[in-house]
């Protein structure tokens, strides 16, 4: 797809302000922190003249729609209350497609499940139809009936992908009227699919399927009609592939891969032969984590690190995004969205003295506007610094992690400081340098926050992923105690005032600190967090089957493969519940439908019967994702509640 073009002769960056019903106020509570950001999901309109976002303020969620060039409201919908609004795009210059959630249970499904909807708003009307609404044949209950394949702004549809109700539960493509909602059949997937690839007019190109009970992925290219003809095969336990999106002569599929020197590339994959040509984009240090399309086709691409990188298929939009960059050079710039023409960015500039501000950047004029901020009620001035350093583990490895700095303080004041040990969830998942709500409300109360990024963390290359297989417990465990080591060495932290504190997999990390390393941290605190690696596997046997991928990826990934087996009850945190020094605090969401909240009772049932120094609160209403206002702000406040009693700043 052609972008358009910028001024060859690139001028300076010119800064206009125009916020859009923008307040700033001195951030002095916890509710500042703990809510919803008040400007997030941007999406701008395929012809660059709208942009549009969810917006949280007075208790109120609405969808406001911008003109582009005035930044004046052209449509504002209050969404109501209840389910959770997760994120939005444009159908056409008239209609955006918002997707939904909640947490529920039907009588068909075993247990919780998060079931999600799409629904079209009409930019003129601000009507609301519900996609796929009224289509006779889908499966009950699915989680995914929100899932848009691809949109064809011209005949206003979109095609979506779910399961029929037939006894094999196909997997089909359904061409849904955005005016009214009501799809219809549009490809039938077959027993295995669970895939689709499509251009932006709507022909499907390709379908990926995988035979569980097999262990048989394939790829099938779609030659005319419902001809099809198998591409790429592979006896693997887990899909193999990793398609990414297309190219705009439609004749190739871009696949995210590494070769043996864990290299990974965006690759070609042609739809005539399914044989790999050599690769357009690659990394070594980092990953490829962000795939930038316009309606499925390729744009470029971002690449990971403690700060992002772009690179794309034009000059002109790499010189439109590097002159961006350049102007903010301590912070992170995340492309958000991309009109049509190439013409206009979506960005957001986040990290030090930023409160992850919203811009648009209008590449002919090379003028930025600022739309405002996603957390509206603090100011610049009371966003904590926020650094990387690297420092080596007990093996050698060179690591690197995430420091936000209490705010106010200068480098002259950052010694012994009573600090918060962050490891993040995932664990293939990273910490970079951006705007981190938990963090910055525990930097304003004074604590220095540390997100060390351990082996298994992905944004640094894939070698760096792999080297985590089979080290949870391990290797892992102690690259996070080792950033702590670190800066006690350096009498930055003060070893007596240090509390260990994760979410989900960072949770995971934090018990199980408590139970083998009972004398390192003042406490531990954890949300969501896996306690029971073994309880944890039975459950995903339960709900994918024996067979499932799903289950062969964690076995795989915390280390019982052929190559390494891993004592699973050893490096579970109930397992060492007895050993527990240090008071404890767990959180869990009621509605996680990611970790079971039997994980967190259970672990809270070991350590009061072992006479613990146990506390615990339940957050109702709140799923894995923590997603709702109330139960953030009540998750905070039982976290701050605990720190000053066990870990206060004086």
């Amino acid at each position: 797809m052609e972008l358009g073009s910028l001024l060859t002769r690139i001028l300076a960056v010119f800064l206009v302000y125009l916020g859009f019903a923008h307040t700033t106020v001195l951030a002095s509570n916890l509710a500042d922190y703990g809510r919803l950001p008040t400007n997030r999901s941007m999406s701008i309109s395929p012809d660059g003249s709208l942009v549009a976002w969810i917006r949280e303020a007075n208790g109120t969620t609405n969808l406001v729609v911008v003109d582009v060039q005035t930044l004046k409201p052209v449509r504002v919908v209050n969404v109501g209350d209840g389910a959770k609004l997760r994120s939005l795009q444009f159908g056409s210059n008239r209609y955006i497609i918002t997707r939904f959630s909640e947490t529920t249970r039907v009588h068909s499904y075993v247990g919780r499940f998060e079931n999600s909807a799409a629904y079209a708003i009409d930019i003129k009307t601000g009507e609301t139809v519900l996609l796929l609404d009224k289509t006779p044949g889908l499966y009950p209950a699915q989680a995914s009936l929100g899932n848009v394949i691809a949109v064809n702004s011209k005949e206003e549809v979109a095609y979506m992908a779910a399961y029929d109700d037939s006894s094999n539960a196909r997997y089909n493509i359904y061409r849904v009227n955005l005016h009214n909602g009501k799809g219809k059949l549009h490809k039938k997937g077959n027993a295995s699919t669970f895939a689709w690839h499509m251009n932006k007019n709507g022909e499907v190109l390709a379908r990926e399927d995988f035979d569980d009970k097999n262990n048989i992925y394939t790829v099938n290219a779609y030659t005319s009609g419902n001809n099809t003809k198998e591409i790429y095969r592979h006896e693997t336990d887990i899909v193999s592939l990793d398609i990414v999106g297309i190219s705009a002569n439609n004749n190739e599929l871009y696949i995210l891969s590494h070769d043996d020197n864990f290299i990974e590339a965006l690759s070609i994959l042609p739809l005539k032969d399914g044989v790999e040509k050599d690769p357009i984009f690659q990394t070594s240090n980092s990953n490829i984590t962000q795939i930038i399309t316009f309606k499925n086709e390729l744009v470029g691409v971002r690449y990971s690190g403690v700060r992002p990188s772009y690179q794309f298929l034009s000059e002109h939009t790499q010189a439109a995004m590097d002159r961006v960059i350049a102007t903010f050079p301590e912070q992170s710039v995340f492309l958000l969205d991309i009109d049509e023409s190439g013409n206009t960015f979506v960005l957001s500039v986040s990290g030090s003295n930023s409160p992850d501000d919203l811009y648009l950047f209008d590449t002919q004029n090379i003028k930025l506007k600022k739309l405002g901020s996603r957390y509206e009620s603090i100011s610049a001035d009371s966003v904590a610094d926020v650094s990387s350093f690297t420092y080596k583990a007990q093996d050698g490895t060179e690591l690197n992690a995430i420091a936000t700095w209490p705010l106010g303080s200068s480098p002259e004041d950052r010694k012994n400081l009573p600090t918060l040990i962050f490891p993040h969830g995932g664990p293939a998942s990273y910490s970079s340098i951006q705007f981190d709500w938990w963090a910055q409300y525990f930097a304003s109360l004074g604590y220095l926050v540390i997100e060390p990024n351990f082996r298994g963390s992905s944004g640094f290359g894939r070698a760096f992923t792999e080297a985590g297989r089979g080290k949870w417990g391990k290797e892992m465990q102690t690259d996070v105690t080792d950033a702590f080591d670190y800066l006690v060495g350096l009498n930055i932290a003060n070893p007596n005032k240090t509390c260990i504190m994760g979410a989900s997999y960072g949770g995971y990390v934090a018990l199980l600190a408590g139970g083998i390393t009972p004398d390192k941290f003042s406490c531990v605190i954890a949300v969501n967090g896996v306690t029971d690696l073994p309880k944890m596997l039975t459950q995903e046997r339960r709900e994918s089957g024996s067979d499932s991928w799903v289950l062969d990826y964690w076995r795989g990934i915390i280390g019982d493969n052929e190559f390494n087996k891993v004592d699973f009850e050893n490096i579970s945190p109930i397992t060492h519940a007895k050993a527990f020094k240090a008071p404890t605090l767990i959180i869990y969401s009621k509605d996680d439908t990611v970790v079971s909240p039997t994980q967190s009772r259970d672990m809270i049932s070991k350590l009061k019967s072992a006479d613990k120094n146990i506390h615990s609160a339940v957050l109702s209403g709140e799923d894995h994702w923590l997603s709702v206002s109330d139960t953030r702000q009540q998750m905070l406040t039982e976290i701050d509640g605990f720190l000053k009693t066990y870990n206060p700043i004086n």
